[in-house]
């Protein structure tokens, strides 16, 4: 899956509001920006954002709806949430 094939679910989201959840909740544990402090960034717990390939919008929400053990911090978020954080995370992703 390419981030062209996820063009249209970035297109009804808000990357920056994206952006702003990832630096809330998702830098504990992931390095979500290069230009971002990251609280863990010497030991990430989950991948780094920017190093994620074939992001596929549609598994990332569906994990994100239903986060595994290791994320039981993880919020619940509505779908436009995640729709922008999904969107900010293809973004950086290569």
């Amino acid at each position: 899956v390419s981030l062209i094939s996820i063009a249209p679910a970035i297109a009804a989201s808000n990357v920056q509001d994206g952006k702003a959840l990832a630096e809330q909740w998702c830098v504990n544990c992931h390095i979500a920006d290069k230009k971002a402090p990251n609280a863990i960034e010497s030991q990430p717990a989950g991948p780094d954002f920017a190093t994620m390939k074939g992001v596929d919008a549609k598994n990332l929400k569906a994990r994100l709806r239903n986060p595994h053990p290791v994320m039981s911090n993880f919020p619940d978020l509505s779908d436009q949430q995640i729709s922008d954080l999904v969107a900010y995370i293809a973004s950086v992703a290569k």
